[in-house]
């Protein structure tokens, strides 16, 4: 009896004794694997390797802000120098997303050319985001116009208190390039971050991913017509409220001619409207409009009409470009600057939705007769002596 007991006894301490063992190596085993894991993550980073999306940050995160000062500026650039030469690799996660501008899972010399660019004015950098709007409405208090979706809300830094209202943005992110009108302001925003329009963000990125790397410049409106003198509803003689609308570039000084022949200077509020608190009189109203680049445009006779639009006389011209004109392509490829005479190759780029839509191009729309064939995804144009806009034309289907 005592010998099976202590059989009993043995044999269960040896089932214990096996049972420890196993744990014991499992878990030596999650932990190597857990370094192992650890290990490939930063070997992927001093690499250079892929990493996952397009390495989404946090909204309180600036895209560009390596170091996490909140700005892009020559400690940034010079981040990404010694990255790039091996003096220190960038390894933490979200620097690594911040540093990848294109959006190619990279830190290379694309990214420190974008880096020297943004140091030096030439654009800016920042993240999109998208949002239901059809251009009206919002911070900017402009009308809707029907069928235009190439619109953006700026945040509050770049709003400037409505200064950048109207202006006409060139933005590009990891899908490609297009161009916006601000039309309203995005309050929660970092610096150099925008809010399309939810029409035309999968233009330049996957709605899935819900917010991309960016960067952008101004750039000229297209147009032909003059620009537009807008009274606010509710304006008169004894408190005048006067909106720029349809201007190639931003504005930056309103004046009216005073009853003295002096032009006075009216302040610009929040919601993009000139207001004289005062009133600017019964007579009719010389006006002096300035742009960002110090253009001016002087408008006469112009009658007071509450809730109504005045045309002016003429539009800003475009800023000496080289002697080169501007080729705008909406929901595509080409764009640039070119000479007249040039032949311009220009592709479509098919929108990507998360709704099960599908896109199937129709043609390409264009102020120009020397589309070779508009009915075509790749074709080519000769540029004329003039600012040309393509837009591709496109029909939605269900998936």
């Amino acid at each position: 009896m005592v010998k099976q007991i202590f059989g009993v006894i043995w044999r269960g301490l040896l089932v214990s004794l096996i049972i420890l063992l196993i744990v014991n190596t499992a878990g030596c085993t999650t932990n190597e694997v857990k370094k192992e894991s650890q290990h490939v993550t930063l070997l992927n980073l001093n690499k250079n390797v892929s990493l996952s999306g397009y390495g989404y940050l946090p909204l309180s995160r600036r895209y560009g802000d390596i170091n996490g000062d909140s700005q892009v500026n020559q400690e940034d650039l010079k981040l990404v120098r010694d990255h790039l030469s091996g003096v220190k690799l960038i390894t933490d996660q979200y620097a690594f997303y911040a540093a990848d501008i294109n959006a190619d899972n990279l830190i290379n010399n694309q990214d420190l050319q974008l880096f020297q660019r943004c140091v030096n004015g030439e654009i800016n950098i920042g993240g999109a985001t998208f949002y239901g709007t059809d251009g009206g409405g919002g911070n900017c208090s402009f009308q809707a116009i029907p069928g235009d979706y190439f619109v953006s809300a700026m945040n509050t830094v770049d709003y400037a208190g409505s200064a950048i209202c109207g202006a006409y943005i060139e933005l590009t992110g990891p899908r490609g390039t297009i161009t916006v009108r601000i039309t309203d302001r995005l309050p929660e925003g970092n610096k150099g971050d925008m809010d399309l329009s939810e029409k035309c963000y999968p233009y330049i990125g996957d709605p899935i991913a819900g917010r991309v790397p960016i960067y952008w410049k101004i750039v000229p409106g297209n147009m032909s017509t003059p620009i537009v003198y807008h009274f606010k509803e509710g304006s008169n003689p004894y408190w005048t409220a006067v909106q720029i609308v349809n201007h190639r570039y931003p504005i930056k000084k309103f004046e009216y001619r005073t009853a003295s022949g002096e032009f006075k200077e009216v302040k610009r509020e929040y919601y993009n409207y000139f207001v004289e608190t005062a009133g600017m009189g019964f007579d009719k109203y010389t006006f002096r409009v300035t742009d960002i680049y110090g253009q001016t445009l002087i408008d006469n006779n112009i009658t007071h009409l509450e809730n109504g639009y005045i045309n002016g006389a003429a539009q800003f011209p475009v800023v000496n470009s080289g002697g080169k004109y501007r080729l705008e392509v909406k929901g595509g490829y080409g764009g640039g600057y070119y000479s007249k005479g040039e032949e311009v190759a220009i592709s479509w780029l098919k929108p990507k939705f998360d709704n099960h839509q599908q896109a199937s191009f129709k043609k390409w729309l264009s102020n120009i007769k020397t589309i070779e064939n508009s009915l075509s995804t790749e074709t080519k144009l000769i540029m004329p002596g003039a600012d040309v806009m393509v837009e591709a034309i496109y029909d939605l289907s269900k998936e």
